[in-house]
């Protein structure tokens, strides 16, 4: 009897640890790019197919401080998530608009980004830089 839950235990590690592996890089995961005009800056991401992001997660920061932006186009579903309760998730697709902001110069803008893959595995936090 011992050995028989050792074994399932035994294959149960094995089944999660090839889970691991199996899950991309963040930056592959979730794709940004973006498109600065005289008015306005958006920032676009595709989601991979099996994987989501928190729609609570998403921030602006410009000099560390907070940026509001306007989202253009998206897919958002509401989810029962095991560490946030009730939260909207964004799956595919996430488009959102700063206006006025104008990137260059002396201004360090981040964007802070969370997702996890249906499979159960969550990323820490990103940060991309622009």
């Amino acid at each position: 009897m011992i050995m028989s839950n050792n074994y399932t235990f035994a294959q149960q590690n094995s089944i999660f640890l090839n889970q691991i592996d199996s899950v991309l890089p963040a930056n592959e995961v979730f794709n940004i790019s973006f498109q600065e005009s005289k008015n306005n800056l958006e920032i676009n991401w595709k989601i991979k197919k099996g994987y989501y992001l928190y729609l609570n997660s998403i921030k602006v920061t410009i000099n560390k401080d907070d940026v509001a932006y306007q989202i253009l186009d998206s897919e958002l579903f509401e989810h029962e998530d095991e560490f946030f309760g009730k939260t909207t998730i964004i799956k595919n697709k996430f488009k959102i608009s700063l206006e006025s902001i104008g990137i260059k110069g002396d201004k360090n803008m981040e964007i802070y980004y969370q997702g996890c893959s249906e499979r159960g595995f969550c990323y820490p936090i990103q940060t991309f830089k622009i």
